[in-house]
């Protein structure tokens, strides 16, 4: 919300977050006394606010002083919009299965306040480049698999069935092509993207089901040096393509690499899954990394509505700088399949002289 000449972060006014700040603080403290933890009655000293995320969660790191200091998160996260429910019965099923999420010390889930292990303070993404990228994949792919061991069975999640991921696509005219672009599509544009929307959504459903993070890319993995990296933000998992995560990862909205790099590593993963038995023998790499590039293409046309939406709607306009590397995934993939041929020419003659004309519409 927004009053008169009052500054808002995140659609919340200043007031109400340094408001909701301090209770958290002050809670924090009387959470951490009550579990035998050594905090003075002035309270903590060594705390400070962290860059927040595409949601409405906030983020404070402090540190606990003594023979070994301990450096934990205070989050708030406003129960009017954060799935708190969803973010606490996940972390318990993934530490189950060993997967690298923090540990919960503390909750009250009425205001939305949590005290939880702090797994690092170094994105992976600000670890990967050529020189280390062999290296950091594999313990991605570590976490992903023990993600995707995870029972749909035993541990029943929302499914990503095909109105999920339809919805999910119509992001893309709504708020990319409509809201940021204002282009208008005749009949034959809107019959073209239902039937390449139709395409993405069935090559997705053929896919073997497993649990999926649904934003699992290097800003939401945490570096921990030769340890898999920690996992963050999975509150909206649900049971999905067994490719969407590792698209998610390996075409990342923020760090892109060259193509055979991208099958190299899709190859590496297929070998774990089979020998994991999470991918049948019979699916073969060729087969797999169509499904992987049809997915890659359902997840970006996606998140170019997101990043428009994040920006015209709760004024987080850095996302538009990521941009041109979403449409650039999404212009590869359309030129390699000749399913996509009436989309391409679309995307190249009716959008792509729109895009050059944005201040963000350059791709380096």
């Amino acid at each position: 919300m927004r009053t008169p000449g009052g500054d808002v972060v995140s659609g919340i006014e200043i007031g109400e977050l340094n408001d909701a700040a301090a209770n958290l603080r002050h809670w924090v403290c009387a959470q951490l006394q009550a579990l035998g933890y050594c905090v003075s009655a002035d309270g903590i000293d060594d705390w400070h606010a962290l860059g927040g995320d595409a949601g409405s969660r906030h983020y404070f790191r402090f540190t606990l002083t003594g023979a070994v200091p301990v450096t934990m998160l205070a989050v708030w996260a406003p129960p009017s919009t954060e799935k708190n429910t969803e973010f606490l019965q996940i972390a318990n099923i993934m530490r189950e299965q060993g997967v690298a999420v923090p540990e919960i010390i503390a909750f009250e889930m009425n205001f939305g306040f949590f005290i939880i292990e702090d797994l690092g303070a170094q994105p992976l993404l600000e670890r990967l480049n050529e020189d280390t990228a062999n290296t950091l994949y594999p313990l991605v792919f570590d976490q992903l698999l023990k993600i995707q061991a995870i029972s749909t069975t035993e541990n029943p999640l929302p499914k990503y069935d095909g109105a999920f991921l339809l919805r999910e696509m119509q992001l893309f005219r709504e708020w990319f092509l409509d809201g940021l672009l204002n282009v208008e599509f005749d009949s034959d544009a809107v019959r073209m993207l239902d039937d390449l929307f139709a395409m993405l959504a069935e090559s997705a459903l053929a896919q073997p089901v497993v649990v999926t993070h649904r934003d699992f890319h290097a800003r939401n993995l945490i570096y921990r040096g030769d340890q898999p990296p920690g996992v963050i933000d999975f509150q909206d998992a649900v049971a999905g393509p067994i490719t969407y995560d590792l698209v998610s990862v390996l075409k990342d909205c923020y760090i892109a690499w060259p193509r055979p790099k991208v099958v190299e590593w899709v190859q590496l993963y297929c070998e774990f899954a089979w020998q994991k038995g999470l991918l049948s023998r019979d699916i073969d790499v060729g087969s797999f990394i169509r499904w992987f590039d049809w997915m890659g293409l359902q997840r970006h046309i996606k998140v170019a509505g997101i990043f428009a939406r994040l920006h015209l709607r709760d004024g987080k306009s850095g996302y538009l700088n990521d941009l041109p590397r979403v449409l650039a995934y999404i212009a590869d993939t359309a030129s390699a399949y000749p399913e996509f041929d009436a989309f391409y020419r679309w995307l190249t003659t009716q959008l792509q002289p729109v895009i050059a004309q944005q201040t963000w519409g350059r791709h380096d």
